[in-house]
């Protein structure tokens, strides 16, 4: 009944709300004592330990900060690519709508659709002989972004291939929804490095600790890594630039064939 269906959906939103809320809460206590935690950590543990431990803990904070750069770098691109095909058909407030779009595509699970709903509803109110027009650029454009040009970003600035961005995402949708896509990424960039951690470990190659070394050397391959995403990104933003201009001369076209 829409009754049911009516209290089902709010049951769902104030669930997200509340475990949203739940999240931030804990996540900004962990940024106001986290750090003091962490010190009284190894501050309990031999030198070398402690050593080691401070490269995990880099090692980690390295994986959660990639997952939240290239998440941003990917919603800045599809937020560029939907301002470049809504502004020259006409589309209303078309900055705006891009801005709403690129934040709102990097939310698991709903948000493709929350950054379609504003931009197909503006267009129906402002420019609906376009509608036609921005469905189909917007969905090809959520094709390009989410599974191909979203796999290859974040996999680059986690540290993992992109095939296992895609095994993590449905293992952590399947484990805990909405909250194990969420957090599938940073925990499966995290896992790589306590893998390779360990690898490192039983080959001998780690003969003495030099987390130092180790650390700069991190340092170096996530900067490459983050240079090789940008790269992608910014041939991917060409891509759609002629893309757009491809159905601007499309439209042209249809225009002077009707005259």
């Amino acid at each position: 009944t829409i009754a049911g269906d009516a209290l089902g959906f709010v049951s769902a939103t104030a669930a997200i709300i509340f475990n949203t809320t739940l999240v931030l809460i804990i996540a900004f206590l962990m940024l106001m004592d986290g750090e003091s935690l962490w010190k009284r950590f190894t501050g309990a543990l031999s030198e070398e330990l402690r050593s080691e431990a401070e490269l995990l803990h880099q090692s980690a904070d390295r994986s959660f900060g990639g997952f939240v750069r290239g998440s941003l770098l990917l919603g800045l691109f599809y937020g560029v690519a939907t301002v470049l095909y809504l502004a020259p058909l006409g589309v209303p407030f078309a900055g705006v709508l891009a801005v709403i779009a690129g934040l709102a595509v990097i939310i698991p699970f709903f948000g493709p659709i929350i950054a379609m709903v504003p931009v197909i509803a503006i267009t129906v109110l402002g420019a609906p002989d376009k509608l036609l027009w921005v469905l189909v650029l917007t969905l090809v454009l959520q094709q390009i972004t989410l599974n191909m040009l979203g796999p290859r970003i974040l996999g680059t600035a986690v540290g993992i291939h992109p095939i296992f961005v895609f095994l993590a995402l449905l293992l952590g949708s399947r484990i805990a929804g909405f909250w194990g896509v969420l957090l599938a990424m940073p925990i499966a960039g995290v896992m790589a490095t306590f893998a390779r951690y360990a690898y490192e470990l039983a080959i001998g190659r780690r003969a003495r600790t030099d987390a130092a070394t180790l650390i700069e050397d991190r340092e170096h391959e996530a900067g490459e890594a983050a240079q090789e995403a940008r790269q992608e990104a910014e041939h991917a933003a060409a891509a759609a630039a002629k893309a757009e201009h491809a159905a601007a001369d499309l439209e042209k076209a249809r225009i002077a064939a009707a005259k």
